[in-house]
């Protein structure tokens, strides 16, 4: 091969490689003006972590709590999510609480949530030793989750109370009020040991909660239309209570404006 010919190849590979290096370049400059442009369209003192899951969490999105907890990369979104009291141990997650100390938290106060399901497999632990079978232990579920919150935000929260081999309770609280507005009640037994599949569908004020694809309670017209939700186990306030879950998710229809 000839120096000039090797000289133009010499040319064609160079320019080949700095066109290479550009359209790198330019499509890395794209990408970090989209982030930035969405930052910025956010002021500082208004871009919350429920802002930022938003924008990795899409509509029609199903989030694995199972999995966010286990790693625990659910601390990437900050306040938007607070566990306390669980662990996971073989696909299973274990929420165990004293009182009510022991919780799964997520967008609290947050009009974003208003759309979603948390569904997935529950089961109940037996009576701990020392109570009678009237104990008051079992699991609540609080949705439109927005507790010690002011005036001007859509305030208070819907409880699905699941009460131990008793029935379930769909509590509706207006506000700060510590007596609820209205009460749906279904006589039903959960027992321990047993697995549940159950599912809640939240949509706007309309609540209802469907145990093995039967619904059990239902309200529509709810003092809250949005807000996130806490899980946690319910009992006296000296005796630990363990609920289980399995393959627990949380579908996102619609977010919020």
């Amino acid at each position: 091969m000839d120096r000039k010919l090797r000289k133009i190849i010499s040319m064609i590979c160079i320019d080949s490689f700095v066109n290479l290096i550009k359209n790198a370049y330019m499509k890395w400059l794209c990408v970090i003006t989209l982030i930035v442009s969405s930052a910025i369209s956010f002021s500082a003192d208004k871009l919350t972590a429920g802002d930022l899951f938003k924008m990795s969490v899409k509509e029609g999105d199903t989030i694995d709590m199972i999995g966010l907890i286990k790693d625990e990369s659910y601390m990437l979104y900050g306040g938007m999510f607070r566990i306390v009291g669980c662990s996971v141990k073989d696909g299973t997650l274990v929420l165990n609480s004293t009182g009510a100390d022991g919780f799964i938290e997520v967008g609290k106060n947050d009009n974003k949530w208003c759309d979603y399901e948390i569904l997935g497999k529950l089961s109940l632990s037996p009576i701990p030793s020392g109570l009678s079978g009237k104990s008051f232990v079992g699991l609540d579920i609080a949705v439109h989750y927005n507790r010690e919150t002011t005036d001007d935000v859509d305030c208070g929260n819907e409880i699905i109370r699941i009460l131990y081999d008793k029935e379930v309770l769909l509590m509706d609280f207006k506000g700060d009020k510590e007596e609820p507005k209205k009460v749906v009640k279904k006589k039903t037994r959960l027992s321990s040991n047993m697995w549940y599949i159950f599912r809640i569908d939240v949509k706007g004020s309309s609540v209802a909660f469907y145990i093995n694809d039967k619904k059990l309670v239902s309200s529509k017209g709810l003092s809250s239309k949005s807000g996130g939700f806490r899980i946690y186990p319910l009992t006296l306030n000296s005796v630990k209570y363990e609920v289980y879950f399995k393959d627990l998710k949380v579908k996102i229809n619609k977010w919020g404006v």
